[in-house]
C-alpha cells in the first residue's frame, strides 16, 4: 500500500499513518470476500514485476524506483485484471488514507469522530 500512496512535501504517505494498526483491524473486520480480494490483489501486486518492470522477483525486493515504475505499471497495465489488482490495493490505502485527520485538515474537511464501533455483530 505504501507504494500505491506514497507522500508528498504537504500530504503524508499512508505509511506515515499507522498502518499497521488499519490492517490489523482490516483483517479481523472485514467480511471474507473483501479480505480475500484484498490478499489476492496484494499477492498480485507481489508476484507482478515480471509483467510491470520485466523483473522475475517479488515487489518487496525492488529497488525504491523500480517499485515507483511498477506501481504506475499496475494502474495502467494494458491486462485489465493487472490493473484491477492495483485499483484494489490502491482503495484499500485510500480508505485508510483518506480518513486520517492530517489528510482531511489538508482539504479543509473536519475529520470523522471516533468509530463507535457498534456495527459489529459478534
Amino acid at each position: 500500500m505504501t507504494a500505491m500512496m506514497p507522500g508528498s512535501d504537504t500530504l503524508p504517505s499512508v505509511a506515515d499513518l499507522g498502518l499497521v494498526a488499519f490492517v490489523d483491524k482490516f483483517w479481523v473486520e472485514a467480511p471474507w470476500m473483501f479480505w480475500l480480494g484484498s490478499v489476492g490483489s496484494c499477492f498480485a501486486f507481489m508476484i507482478s514485476p515480471l509483467f510491470t518492470v520485466y523483473l522475475p522477483v517479488p515487489a518487496v525486493f525492488l529497488s525504491a524506483n523500480l517499485l515507483d515504475r511498477h506501481a504506475s505499471a499496475m494502474a495502467n497495465h494494458r491486462i485489465y485484471i493487472l490493473r484491477q489488482t492495483g485499483m484494489m490495493v490502491k482503495m484499500l490505502a485510500g480508505l485508510h488514507w483518506a480518513a486520517a485527520p492530517e489528510v482531511r485538515a489538508r482539504f479543509g474537511l473536519v475529520p470523522y469522530p471516533p468509530d463507535p464501533d457498534t456495527w459489529r455483530t459478534s
